[in-house]
Protein backbone atom coordinates (compact mmCIF):
# COMPACT_ATOMS: atom_id res chain seq x y z
CA UNK A 1 0.00 0.00 0.00
CA UNK A 2 1.08 3.82 -0.63
CA UNK A 3 -0.15 4.93 2.54
CA UNK A 4 1.11 8.54 3.30
CA UNK A 5 3.66 9.01 5.74
CA UNK A 6 2.18 10.48 9.43
CA UNK A 7 -0.31 9.53 11.75
CA UNK A 8 -3.83 9.69 10.95
CA UNK A 9 -6.90 9.10 12.87
CA UNK A 10 -9.67 6.51 11.90
CA UNK A 11 -13.24 5.46 13.52
CA UNK A 12 -14.59 2.17 14.11
CA UNK A 13 -17.49 1.47 15.37
CA UNK A 14 -19.40 -1.66 17.37
CA UNK A 15 -22.93 -3.01 16.94
CA UNK A 16 -24.16 -5.80 18.02
CA UNK A 17 -27.01 -7.23 20.55
CA UNK A 18 -26.96 -6.96 24.56
CA UNK A 19 -25.05 -9.84 25.80
CA UNK A 20 -22.88 -10.47 22.58
CA UNK A 21 -19.59 -9.68 24.10
CA UNK A 22 -18.75 -6.68 22.66
CA UNK A 23 -17.13 -5.24 25.77
CA UNK A 24 -15.07 -8.31 26.14
CA UNK A 25 -13.92 -8.31 22.42
CA UNK A 26 -13.18 -4.61 22.94
CA UNK A 27 -11.40 -4.57 26.34
CA UNK A 28 -8.98 -7.57 24.63
CA UNK A 29 -7.90 -6.03 21.71
CA UNK A 30 -7.46 -2.39 23.82
CA UNK A 31 -5.95 -4.03 27.37
CA UNK A 32 -5.49 -7.86 26.00
CA UNK A 33 -7.44 -8.23 29.04
CA UNK A 34 -10.31 -10.89 29.72
CA UNK A 35 -12.40 -10.70 32.64
CA UNK A 36 -15.32 -13.66 33.54
CA UNK A 37 -17.84 -11.14 35.12
CA UNK A 38 -20.27 -9.45 32.82
CA UNK A 39 -20.97 -6.10 33.60
CA UNK A 40 -23.42 -4.33 30.89
CA UNK A 41 -22.29 -0.83 29.10
CA UNK A 42 -24.17 1.97 30.24
CA UNK A 43 -24.91 4.80 27.45
CA UNK A 44 -21.45 4.54 25.05
CA UNK A 45 -18.08 3.71 25.31
CA UNK A 46 -15.12 4.85 23.70
CA UNK A 47 -11.78 3.35 23.83
CA UNK A 48 -8.48 3.88 21.51
CA UNK A 49 -5.56 2.44 20.73
CA UNK A 50 -2.59 3.03 18.57
CA UNK A 51 -1.01 0.99 15.83
CA UNK A 52 1.74 0.67 13.49
CA UNK A 53 0.82 0.36 9.81
CA UNK A 54 4.26 1.28 8.65
CA UNK A 55 7.74 2.17 9.75
CA UNK A 56 6.25 5.99 9.19
CA UNK A 57 2.72 5.51 9.34
CA UNK A 58 0.85 5.33 12.71
CA UNK A 59 -3.22 4.64 13.02
CA UNK A 60 -5.30 5.71 16.01
CA UNK A 61 -8.07 3.68 16.46
CA UNK A 62 -11.20 5.49 17.83
CA UNK A 63 -13.58 2.44 18.80
CA UNK A 64 -16.85 3.18 19.78
CA UNK A 65 -19.16 0.75 21.32
CA UNK A 66 -23.26 1.42 21.33
CA UNK A 67 -23.63 -0.85 24.40
CA UNK A 68 -26.16 -2.77 21.56
CA UNK A 69 -29.23 -1.10 23.00
CA UNK A 70 -30.57 0.86 19.97
CA UNK A 71 -32.73 3.03 22.06
CA UNK A 72 -30.04 4.36 24.34
CA UNK A 73 -28.16 5.51 21.56
CA UNK A 74 -31.14 6.86 19.23
CA UNK A 75 -31.26 10.57 20.29
CA UNK A 76 -27.79 10.85 19.49
CA UNK A 77 -27.36 8.32 16.45
CA UNK A 78 -25.87 10.74 14.09
CA UNK A 79 -23.30 11.60 16.08
CA UNK A 80 -22.68 7.85 16.95
CA UNK A 81 -22.39 7.11 13.10
CA UNK A 82 -21.46 10.34 12.04
CA UNK A 83 -17.47 10.19 10.51
CA UNK A 84 -17.45 6.51 10.88
CA UNK A 85 -14.69 4.33 8.56
CA UNK A 86 -15.76 0.73 9.92
CA UNK A 87 -17.92 -1.37 11.46
CA UNK A 88 -18.11 -4.63 13.12
CA UNK A 89 -21.08 -6.54 14.21
CA UNK A 90 -20.92 -8.75 16.76
CA UNK A 91 -22.77 -11.63 17.25
CA UNK A 92 -22.81 -14.61 19.97
CA UNK A 93 -23.28 -17.80 18.23
CA UNK A 94 -23.82 -19.49 21.33
CA UNK A 95 -27.23 -17.49 21.69
CA UNK A 96 -28.92 -18.20 18.13
CA UNK A 97 -30.32 -21.83 18.48
CA UNK A 98 -30.62 -21.80 14.32
CA UNK A 99 -29.45 -19.72 11.36
CA UNK A 100 -32.58 -17.62 10.79
CA UNK A 101 -32.28 -15.94 14.41
CA UNK A 102 -28.82 -15.42 13.40
CA UNK A 103 -29.55 -13.95 10.25
CA UNK A 104 -32.45 -11.89 11.69
CA UNK A 105 -30.21 -10.10 14.14
CA UNK A 106 -27.28 -9.38 11.65
CA UNK A 107 -29.63 -8.08 9.71
CA UNK A 108 -30.59 -5.82 11.77
CA UNK A 109 -27.52 -4.29 12.67
CA UNK A 110 -26.40 -4.23 9.14
CA UNK A 111 -29.48 -2.47 7.89
CA UNK A 112 -28.91 0.14 10.74
CA UNK A 113 -25.30 1.07 9.57
CA UNK A 114 -26.71 1.12 6.40
CA UNK A 115 -29.58 4.02 6.91
CA UNK A 116 -27.00 5.69 8.96
CA UNK A 117 -24.22 5.81 7.26
CA UNK A 118 -24.27 7.32 3.73
CA UNK A 119 -21.06 6.38 2.66
CA UNK A 120 -19.92 2.68 1.60
CA UNK A 121 -17.85 1.23 4.76
CA UNK A 122 -15.80 -1.91 4.89
CA UNK A 123 -18.21 -4.14 7.46
CA UNK A 124 -16.89 -7.41 9.46
CA UNK A 125 -19.44 -10.05 10.86
CA UNK A 126 -17.67 -11.00 14.38
CA UNK A 127 -18.60 -13.78 15.86
CA UNK A 128 -17.93 -14.47 19.70
CA UNK A 129 -16.91 -16.63 21.83
CA UNK A 130 -15.72 -19.40 20.34
CA UNK A 131 -13.64 -21.21 22.47
CA UNK A 132 -17.36 -22.62 23.45
CA UNK A 133 -17.25 -24.69 20.42
CA UNK A 134 -19.69 -26.83 21.89
CA UNK A 135 -22.39 -24.60 22.20
CA UNK A 136 -22.30 -23.17 18.59
CA UNK A 137 -25.30 -24.20 17.03
CA UNK A 138 -24.92 -22.29 13.40
CA UNK A 139 -21.68 -23.31 11.48
CA UNK A 140 -19.01 -21.04 10.25
CA UNK A 141 -20.01 -21.89 6.54
CA UNK A 142 -23.74 -20.89 6.99
CA UNK A 143 -22.29 -17.42 8.13
CA UNK A 144 -19.94 -17.27 5.44
CA UNK A 145 -22.99 -17.57 2.77
CA UNK A 146 -24.60 -14.90 4.58
CA UNK A 147 -22.00 -12.66 4.43
CA UNK A 148 -20.94 -13.54 1.18
CA UNK A 149 -24.19 -12.31 -0.26
CA UNK A 150 -23.93 -8.72 1.65
CA UNK A 151 -19.86 -8.59 -0.02
CA UNK A 152 -18.49 -8.43 3.62
CA UNK A 153 -16.89 -10.79 5.80
CA UNK A 154 -17.00 -12.76 8.59
CA UNK A 155 -14.76 -14.14 11.31
CA UNK A 156 -14.78 -16.34 14.44
CA UNK A 157 -12.99 -14.69 17.69
CA UNK A 158 -12.84 -15.15 21.54
CA UNK A 159 -11.78 -12.73 23.86
CA UNK A 160 -11.12 -15.20 26.52
CA UNK A 161 -8.22 -16.52 24.66
CA UNK A 162 -7.49 -13.72 22.50
CA UNK A 163 -8.24 -15.82 19.49
CA UNK A 164 -8.33 -13.83 15.97
CA UNK A 165 -8.87 -10.88 18.16
CA UNK A 166 -6.15 -8.38 16.61
CA UNK A 167 -6.11 -10.02 13.39
CA UNK A 168 -9.83 -8.87 12.78
CA UNK A 169 -8.83 -5.19 13.76
CA UNK A 170 -5.91 -4.86 11.58
CA UNK A 171 -8.03 -6.55 8.82
CA UNK A 172 -10.84 -4.10 9.23
CA UNK A 173 -7.89 -1.29 9.40
CA UNK A 174 -6.35 -2.47 6.52
CA UNK A 175 -9.95 -2.35 4.90
CA UNK A 176 -10.09 1.54 5.81
CA UNK A 177 -6.65 2.23 4.69
CA UNK A 178 -8.09 0.57 0.90
CA UNK A 179 -10.55 2.91 0.57
CA UNK A 180 -8.16 5.90 1.99
CA UNK A 181 -5.80 5.74 0.04
CA UNK A 182 -7.88 6.96 -3.03
CA UNK A 183 -8.74 9.70 -1.13
CA UNK A 184 -5.96 12.90 -1.48
CA UNK A 185 -3.87 13.24 1.75
CA UNK A 186 -5.80 16.31 2.98
CA UNK A 187 -8.60 14.70 3.23
CA UNK A 188 -7.52 11.24 5.18
CA UNK A 189 -5.91 14.03 7.82
CA UNK A 190 -8.73 16.78 7.91
CA UNK A 191 -11.50 14.41 10.06
CA UNK A 192 -13.70 17.37 10.73
CA UNK A 193 -13.36 18.77 7.20
CA UNK A 194 -17.36 18.96 7.01
CA UNK A 195 -17.13 21.37 10.12
CA UNK A 196 -14.41 24.13 7.92
CA UNK A 197 -12.69 24.15 11.05
CA UNK A 198 -9.68 26.28 11.45
CA UNK A 199 -6.71 23.89 12.72
CA UNK A 200 -6.66 25.54 16.36
CA UNK A 201 -10.41 24.30 16.66
CA UNK A 202 -9.75 20.98 14.86
CA UNK A 203 -6.94 20.40 17.74
CA UNK A 204 -9.60 21.96 20.64
CA UNK A 205 -12.42 18.70 19.55
CA UNK A 206 -9.10 16.11 19.21
CA UNK A 207 -8.36 17.40 22.88
CA UNK A 208 -12.07 16.90 24.07
CA UNK A 209 -12.21 13.53 22.29
CA UNK A 210 -9.39 12.67 24.60
CA UNK A 211 -10.52 14.13 27.76
CA UNK A 212 -14.12 12.50 26.76
CA UNK A 213 -12.52 8.70 26.76
CA UNK A 214 -10.98 9.24 29.34
CA UNK A 215 -14.17 10.27 31.74
CA UNK A 216 -16.15 7.48 30.10
CA UNK A 217 -13.47 4.63 31.09
CA UNK A 218 -14.93 6.26 34.82
CA UNK A 219 -18.53 6.64 34.16
CA UNK A 220 -20.89 6.75 30.98
CA UNK A 221 -21.48 9.71 28.94
CA UNK A 222 -23.50 12.20 29.58
CA UNK A 223 -26.18 14.06 27.35
CA UNK A 224 -23.66 17.29 28.26
CA UNK A 225 -20.81 15.32 26.99
CA UNK A 226 -22.72 14.30 24.14
CA UNK A 227 -23.78 17.46 23.32
CA UNK A 228 -20.20 19.03 23.13
CA UNK A 229 -17.99 16.08 21.21
CA UNK A 230 -18.49 16.50 17.16
CA UNK A 231 -17.48 13.72 15.76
Amino acid sequence: MNFPKGDFSIKIIITGDYKAGKTSFIKRFVENQFQEEYNATVGLSISKKKINIREHTKIKLNIWDSGGLTSQISPYKEKFYNHVDGAFIIIDRTHHYNLKSFEKCFEKWYNDINKSVLKKIPIIIVGTKSDKTSDNVVSEDDIKNIARQYDISFISTSAKTGYNINEVFIDLTHRIIDDLIKLEPHEIKNKYKNYYLKSDETKALEDLEDLLVENSKKSFITKFQYDLIKL
